[in-house]
């Protein structure tokens, strides 16, 4: 009997630590993404928010450059597809740049990322 309640007053006690570590972690996750509500209907959710792993240079360098990097990300799928798209964010990915647009040109409408070097907002002419 000893063993009975020893076994279950330990396994109380394992399982109640651990309830308590899943509520400290949502709470760190709500305060990093307040831009973004918690529940959000997916046909209105465009990419912004989203941070994909990155060095800390290439984030920085994402939110300094951010126009021209729009531009270019716009410019590629007009250059290359006759689509009309709006750049939604801009993050910086790896070593590089990450572009994330959503189209709704011609009746299509569609979200997607276009990943770039950092030397992409100093190239002339087309990237076709």
């Amino acid at each position: 009997m000893k063993k009975f309640i020893g076994s279950v007053l330990a396994t109380t006690l394992i399982l109640g630590g651990c309830s308590m570590m899943e509520n400290e972690s949502s709470k760190d996750t709500n305060t990093e993404t307040k831009s973004v509500p918690e529940e959000m209907e997916a046909s209105k959710y465009v990419g912004q928010g989203f941070q994909p792993p990155a060095e800390k240079d290439a984030i920085e360098f994402a939110k300094k450059h951010r126009k021209e990097f729009e531009k270019v990300g716009e410019q590629f799928f007009k250059d290359n597809f006759g689509l009309k798209v709006k750049a939604t964010n801009v993050v910086g990915k790896d070593d590089g740049v990450e572009v994330y647009v959503h189209c709704e040109d011609h009746g299509i409408v569609f979200n997607a990322s276009l990943p770039l070097y950092k030397d992409a907002i100093h190239q002339k002419g087309s990237m076709r």
